[in-house]
């Protein structure tokens, strides 16, 4: 084999190489911005848990005072996210589960560096919700 047909194949290998760890990192930095949310969430009374609120019913997220209204506390919620920032995302996982949970809506939320987490609660009178 001459000289130059062997590094031709030398070169040639090195770009393979180099090629395969491209993917590699492509291919985690896609999983890492990928969606994905991780929820959890704790019934206060599993063995009493309340009916699930329609997906498009109006869930509102108060992070200040308590609502003036009466109400229940239903339990807790949290997600977290894969990207560095609560997103959008997050914040459908955490109305998703409130719903899911019977809840009317979540305060004392907070949020972290990628996550968002409230109490998830049930207004006593339905004409009250403030």
């Amino acid at each position: 084999m001459s000289v130059q047909v062997t590094a031709c194949l030398a070169a040639m290998g090195a770009m393979m190489r180099l090629a395969v760890a491209a993917l590699a990192v492509f291919a985690l930095v896609g999983a890492s911005c990928a969606g994905g949310e991780s929820v959890h969430s704790t019934l206060y009374d599993p063995a009493h848990p309340l009916p699930p609120k329609a997906a498009d019913a109006p869930l509102p997220l108060i992070a200040g005072p308590a609502p003036e209204c009466p109400y229940d506390p239903v339990g807790t919620v949290t997600v977290e996210g894969r990207r560095r920032l609560p997103s959008r995302e997050t914040t459908r996982a955490l109305t998703r589960e409130a719903r899911r949970m019977g809840g009317d809506a979540i305060i004392a939320l907070s949020a972290s560096r990628t996550g968002l987490a409230g109490t998830v609660i049930r207004f006593r009178d339905t004409s009250c919700t403030r």
